[in-house]
């Protein structure tokens, strides 16, 4: 099985936080997303 996952985007009270984010994770993978200064 796959996951795939393309042009994601989030915002903020109306601000952009990210875009344009993309994934493919294959079965057993896991993703961990964290920002500059290591949190989640």
């Amino acid at each position: 099985m796959r996951l795939i996952a393309e042009n994601l985007g989030g915002e903020r009270g109306g601000d952009a936080v990210f875009s344009g984010i993309g994934f493919a994770l294959e079965e057993c993978q896991a993703l961990i997303v964290t920002g500059p200064n290591g949190s989640g």
